[in-house]
């Protein structure tokens, strides 16, 4: 990569860590109520690179005042006010925005639809302490439990990258401590720098890890066999080969559905498919260094 290449990575990531902040507003649930006097809902800035639990803590503990906490290994949860359904914490912020409420698309940012469009932010959660969905979603007492999830997923995409864990059992406990700080505080260069260290050059590079989310369904885990002179074909021909019934430019594509009836986000982004997934991968890898892509069916 080019020094002015590398520059513009720099921009975008920086960006995406800066000016990436989803609003929020957190209610408490009135099943979870201790007393009759409902807290107001609390507005704050949620960053797409965090955690549910790590980027609401503050919020958490001044509602939890007025709750009840059930004595349990389970902790608390969240809930999407529009679709009813308890959110996945061991998902990044931006990712479960994305899959639960897509882009502000073009046919929304008309003025006869502007209201559908303006739905959509602020995110609205409601907060719960009880009646922990197990069936749904994992357990999760506390924030250590968030934090070994984030260091198992990231153990996992490097392994994919370089196919050995060699890399990944290098990263010394300080850099593990530096990196989960970053993600707590949103401080995008210092994590940057630690990133970078443990990234290599595109040579040393076997795959490019990839999640692909449809919808709400469960994770499919790609690891994209990089090849430095072809990108694999864009990401097109990953989400051919993947989703080969719901992408029309497959062959054994049998649903039906055309480019309008399909949303294709990274980042929030609705991104163009001839684009290379390294260059994604590079600009817009999500903290465990996932490159991340949110497929949403509009019909």
């Amino acid at each position: 990569m080019s020094t002015g290449q590398g520059k513009q990575v720099h921009d975008v990531r920086s960006r995406n860590w800066k000016n990436g902040a989803i609003p929020v507003v957190l209610t408490l649930s009135t099943t979870s109520l201790c007393s009759p006097n409902i807290p107001a809902p609390i507005h704050t800035l949620l960053h797409r690179q965090t955690f549910l639990h790590i980027g609401l803590s503050r919020a958490v503990l001044r509602l939890s005042s007025s709750a009840i906490v059930a004595n349990t290994n389970d902790g608390f949860w969240f809930e999407d006010e529009k679709t009813k359904k308890p959110l996945r914490w061991q998902l990044f912020a931006g990712v479960l925005f994305d899959l639960l409420h897509g882009s502000s698309s073009k046919e929304n940012m008309k003025k006869d639809n502007f209201s559908e469009n303006s739905e959509r932010y602020p995110w609205k959660i409601r907060l719960h302490f009880t009646s922990y969905p197990k069936d749904k979603i994992i357990s999760c007492k506390d924030d250590t439990v968030v934090r070994q999830s984030f260091a198992n997923s990231l153990k996992q995409s490097l392994y994919l990258q370089y196919d050995s864990s060699k890399i990944a059992m290098q990263i010394s406990k300080n850099s593990h401590d530096k990196l989960w700080l970053c993600i707590s505080k949103s401080h995008f260069m210092d994590f940057s720098d630690i990133s970078n260290d443990i990234r290599a050059e595109s040579s040393r590079i076997n795959n490019i890890p990839i999640r692909i989310y449809v919808d709400n369904k469960a994770v499919l885990q790609k690891p994209c066999k990089f090849d430095p002179d072809n990108d694999y074909g864009g990401l097109q021909s990953v989400l051919e080969e993947v989703l080969p019934n719901l992408f029309p430019g497959s062959p054994t594509s049998s649903v039906g559905l055309n480019d309008n009836d399909l949303e294709v986000l990274v980042q929030g982004f609705v991104v163009p498919r001839e684009v290379s997934v390294y260059d994604l991968w590079l600009s817009l890898a999500s903290p465990d260094l996932f490159l991340y892509v949110v497929v949403r069916t509009l019909t």
